[in-house]
């Protein structure tokens, strides 16, 4: 493990050193400090509310399917499937950080495994803290210390999206499959056209982000830097696109038979298909479902409790799996990784120095992958 120097943010630069100077000459307070002061409170505000928003959706959550039902599942849950559901973390967080090594190697020669898990891990606790979890893409950002962070957050950005495809596909499908044997009616069209839509754009990006990108040049023709940084997603070949959703695949697999296990371990009369389809549902709402709160905290488990409440499993016991789910997947890996919020130095396991471009492609792949796009 590298010894590492703490993460320093450059500070006296341009309108902030200026204002620095400035007061350092006269002895006030600088100009922009108090409006700073205000932004950073409301950004605190802002975390707040969200996390109290997801605690009360929680709190919501165990009252409605009862207090002692909760309890009384909670502690008959079954320690072998619990076991289980723990061990999948290892390859839950593997496939993580290999699904993301397909896109982040087409930018960085010669990264290790080390530095990419130490990365991942750290990206798991910066965006603990943080909405929907942005903060991972700094976080890995920093930990790996190499090449132009802000394309390295758009790599894991990439990678987010691909697991968002992939779930959003699989829950698409199993709604599709109900509402022609009639086992959802009409009222759920709402729900299907909204997946439908996210998985339109979803795989449209994937397919042709030379077209997406050349509308959003149209969209935002002022917006150069921003282009500049897209152009990353369209020089990723087919086949490392076609490796990072197969990732992305496997590692949904990993993580919704986590989940699937983890309801089998506090209601174990439930039949195994009912569990897997439950599984699928409930991360095809939760990816549909905007985050409201901090880490989505409440939004996965209230998905958890209508699907499998709908299939007909316990509620109690969906919760229970959803929080505990929680606990295996997102807080562990987080506490993990604050122990490596500390940027390295660029020699510290051998890996090359940073790389301001993506490797050199070959005329034949260049001219396959276009061919793709």
């Amino acid at each position: 493990m590298d010894a590492g120097i703490p993460i320093e943010f450059p500070l006296r630069t341009g309108r902030l050193s200026n204002a620095v100077d400035a007061s350092e000459s006269t002895g006030d307070m600088p100009a922009w400090s108090a409006r700073d002061m205000s932004s950073g409170l409301s950004g605190h505000l802002k975390r707040l509310a969200r996390l109290l928003l997801g605690v009360g959706l929680v709190v919501a959550l165990v009252l409605y399917v009862d207090v002692d039902s909760f309890w009384a599942t909670l502690q008959t849950g079954d320690a072998f499937w619990l076991a289980v559901a723990a061990i999948l973390v290892i390859p839950n967080i593997w496939l993580d950080v290999w699904s993301w090594s397909v896109v982040v190697r087409r930018l960085i020669e010669r990264v290790s495994d080390q530095r990419l898990l130490q990365a991942t891990l750290a990206g798991y606790a910066v965006g603990f803290f943080t909405p929907a979890r942005v903060g991972e893409f700094a976080g890995r950002a920093l930990m790996l210390g190499r090449g132009d962070p802000w394309d390295v957050s758009l790599t894991v950005f990439t990678q987010r999206m691909a697991d968002m495809l992939v779930a959003v596909s699989v829950g698409f499908g199993a709604m599709v499959w109900a509402r022609i044997t009639g086992v959802i009616g009409t009222g759920w069209d709402v729900v299907l056209t909204a997946g439908g839509v996210v998985l339109i754009v979803l795989t449209a990006g994937l397919i042709w982000p030379l077209a997406i990108d050349r509308i959003g040049r149209r969209l935002l023709p002022n917006a150069a830097s921003v282009h500049q940084r897209t152009a990353l997603l369209h020089r990723l070949h087919r086949r490392t696109r076609t490796h990072l959703v197969l990732g992305c695949f496997l590692r949904y697999l990993t993580f919704a038979g986590q989940m699937a296990v983890l309801v089998y371990a506090f209601a174990p009369d439930a039949d195994w298909a009912i569990l897997v389809a439950g599984a699928g549902l409930m991360y095809y709402f939760k990816y549909l479902i905007p985050s409201l709160t901090l880490l989505d905290v409440g939004i996965r488990e209230g998905a958890a409790v209508l699907v499998f409440g709908w299939l007909g499993v316990s509620e109690a016991a969906a919760l229970n799996a959803a929080l505990m789910l929680f606990m295996f997947n997102i807080t562990l890996p987080a506490a993990v990784g604050a122990l490596f919020l500390r940027r390295p130095s660029s020699s510290a396991d051998g890996d090359s120095a940073p790389v301001d471009s993506p490797p050199v492609e070959t005329s034949r792949d260049t001219l396959r992958d276009s061919s793709a796009t």
